[in-house]
């Protein structure tokens, strides 16, 4: 299993806090699953007892900007833990700023941290991270090359610098490169939002849906906010129907197999096979898919009255995911 404390938000990792760090222990099982607002409560209390702890104070920065609506309660985070620094401008706290403010669409906040960073950490990576994203919102490919490239020189293993030449890859129209670079950033860090909001995006263009909405899933779960996933989701909104592959699939099989099953059984036992084999219930709902397989075996042979209420809540469930925050 991966060691879930080497997966922060993106660039928390580079708060060099101790593998042996306690709060680290306290929280791994909760980011194993995603799981922000639980590891959020266990830093607080452990915050309470040790209030000086400016790192866990910075890690819980990110994880509360991680959920929707939490930006500017991160951003008091990060006042009270530069307080208890005490000097001007630390380079940590504005590097928290920064990857926050980019992680939450704010290119006002973004541009003041680069600009600050520019002086006090020069040739700290972040600050050239922070500076290439600022570049490509602004369609500055060539700025944005330059400072990725300062990067990779000094660390070829960073998986934010291989996210965002991905990024600048993909502006240049350079799609097979692009990908080698997504790639890369996934081996360096398997759960990058970014590289996994490339990722669906590629995906759902070449209608690989099932695939798409996966990596979609997971780039959300730790960015609400990224773009890619969020249009990855809009492009899948009106091809929902790989959902039912693998129903139509094993409903055709079972009909071969078992001619004379009853009706309800023969179109329920398929809706159970996709809901487990394609995370149906991340679209649908388990309710909904307990609901239609209910359905299926009540009605027999009415069974497109199931499907159409099928169309409905999968269409209506990722019309609601692919809205922004």
């Amino acid at each position: 299993m991966i060691d879930a404390t080497e997966h922060l938000p993106p660039q928390a990792n580079d708060l060099e806090a101790s593998a042996a760090a306690p709060w680290r222990a306290l929280i791994q099982p909760y980011l194993a699953d995603d799981d922000f607002p639980g590891a959020e409560e266990v830093l607080r209390r452990y915050l309470e007892a040790n209030p000086g702890d400016t790192k866990a104070r910075i890690a819980l920065a990110h994880y509360v900007s991680s959920q929707p609506g939490r930006y500017a309660d991160s951003l008091e985070e990060l006042r009270r833990a530069g307080e208890i620094i005490g000097t001007k401008n630390p380079p940590e706290i504005l590097v928290a700023t920064g990857w926050i403010a980019l992680r939450q669409g704010d290119f006002q906040g973004l541009e003041d941290v680069v600009e600050t960073l520019q002086v006090v950490a020069r040739r700290d990576p972040n600050s050239h991270l922070l500076a290439a994203a600022l570049a490509l919102e602004s369609d500055d490919l060539p700025g944005a090359a330059v400072s990725i490239q300062r990067v990779l020189e000094q660390d070829p293993d960073n998986p934010d610098a291989w996210a965002s030449l991905a990024r600048c890859e993909v502006a240049n129209h350079q799609i097979e490169e692009a990908r080698s670079s997504t790639q890369r950033a996934l081996e360096l860090d398997p759960h990058h939002p970014v590289a996994h909001g490339l990722r669906a995006l590629d995906l759902a263009l070449r209608k690989r849906y099932p695939d798409a909405h996966r990596h979609a899933l997971s780039s959300l779960r730790r960015q609400p906010t990224n773009r890619d996933a969020h249009t990855a989701l809009v492009l899948m909104e009106g091809e929902w129907r790989w959902l039912l592959a693998p129903y139509w699939a094993m409903r055709r099989l079972m009909r071969r197999l078992l001619p004379n099953l009853h009706h309800g059984f023969l179109y329920a036992v398929p809706v159970l096979v996709s809901y487990l084999a394609y995370d149906l219930w991340r679209v649908v709902g388990w309710q909904a898919t307990v609901a239609l397989i209910a359905g299926s075996l009540v009605i027999g042979n009415y069974y497109p009255l199931c499907n159409r209420g099928l169309d409905y809540l999968v269409t209506k469930r990722i019309a609601a995911m692919a809205e922004p925050n």
